[in-house]
C-alpha cells in the first residue's frame, strides 16, 4: 500500500490561492499584490512595506502585518519580498482570519510557494 503523506499547511486551508500562472505575470511583486490579491492591501511607511489583510469577518482590514511565509519559512521584512522576483512564486495562499500560534497572534497569512 503506497504511503500517503498529508500536505495541508499547519494553519489548515487557505481562505484564498492564486496561482500565478493563471494570471499575466507582472515585473515586481508589489504589482502582483496590489493588482491580483484583493485581500491584501499594500502600505508603504517610511521606506518599509508592509501588508493589510482584509478581515472577512468584520469587513475591515486588519492593522498589523500578518504572518507572512515563503515555502514555510517566517519572513518578518515585507520589503524582502516586494524585491523578490515574481516569476520565482508559483502561488500564493491567504488566510483571512486572526491566528494564534503560542503567545503570538498573526492579523492573517500570506504564503507564498516557490518553484
Amino acid at each position: 500500500m503506497p504511503k500517503t503523506f498529508d500536505t495541508t499547511a499547519f494553519f489548515g486551508y487557505p481562505s484564498k490561492t492564486y496561482y500565478l500562472d493563471d494570471y499575466t505575470r507582472f515585473h515586481s511583486m508589489e504589482e502582483v499584490m496590489r493588482e491580483y490579491v484583493k485581500e491584501v492591501r499594500v502600505r508603504n511607511r517610511e521606506n518599509r512595506f508592509h501588508y493589510e489583510v482584509y478581515d472577512e469577518l468584520t469587513k475591515l482590514y486588519f492593522n498589523d502585518d500578518p504572518l507572512v511565509l515563503i515555502d514555510g519559512v517566517p519572513v518578518f521584512n515585507i520589503n524582502k519580498i516586494i524585491e523578490a522576483d515574481p516569476l520565482k512564486i508559483k502561488k500564493i495562499d491567504i488566510t483571512t482570519t486572526r491566528l494564534f500560534l503560542g503567545a503570538r497572534e498573526y492579523d492573517g497569512i500570506v504564503s507564498y510557494s516557490t518553484y
